[in-house]
């Protein structure tokens, strides 16, 4: 009813409107304004807005415990989207243990989880004073999760190369990878240089140990 009053009102602006002495005086838009106010101003006891029952209230609006809260994203934590690649390069000689009980470290990475990686360790080495062959381990909180064994039986020089490739969990918050080696035979000195550690992240892990 007030929007068919307020219709009116605007269709009457430039009509001529008998006063009452019979003469008739063009309406402006600044006086149809005026009792258009008047007109709202005297119904608005009785106005009432029609609730919005198709725009779903904030209760069904997907709250913040369906919308996949802030802690993760994806199911993931924010761990994972950190960072990606962790690396540990040492371009210096390291004379290996002979002792098998106390290996020598190559190279550590402390790795964030709980998420999957493909570690990868590569070592250059060579021996002097005798034949020197030396075994290498990929450890995971002081566990071996790989190894391999490189060196030679020629009195020295021979240079050889370390690498090893795994997949491997991170199940907790963090895991310390760890390369060590060991002389395993032989009477000279098995030194290893250019020794690197790199480990990235992946969301396929099937496989992994």
């Amino acid at each position: 009813m007030v929007v068919a009053a307020l219709a009116l009102l605007l269709a009457l602006v430039g009509t001529a409107i008998a006063g009452p002495g019979g003469s008739s005086t063009p309406v402006t838009k600044k006086q149809v304004k005026k009792i258009a106010n008047s007109v709202v101003t005297g119904r608005a006891p009785e106005l009432s807005v029609k609730s919005a029952t198709s725009a779903q209230n904030a209760a069904n609006a997907q709250n913040a415990a369906n919308a996949q809260n802030a802690a993760n994203l994806g199911g993931k934590p924010p761990s994972s989207f950190e960072e990606t690649a962790f690396a540990d390069y040492a371009g210096s000689n390291l004379t290996l243990s002979v002792d098998s009980s106390a290996p020598t470290t190559l190279n550590t990475l402390v790795l964030p989880g709980p998420v999957a990686y493909v570690v990868r360790a590569n070592a250059s080495m060579f021996n002097t004073g005798g034949p020197c062959g030396a075994s290498f381990d990929i450890r995971r909180d002081d566990t071996s999760v790989a190894f391999n064994i490189v060196g030679s039986d020629v009195a020295g020089g021979f240079q050889s190369t370390y690498s090893a490739e795994r997949l491997l969990n991170v199940t907790g918050s963090s895991a310390t990878i760890t390369v060590t080696g060991y002389r395993q035979f032989g009477t000279g000195s098995c030194v290893a240089y250019s020794r690197s550690l790199i480990a990235e992240q992946v969301d396929n892990a099937t496989g992994a140990l």
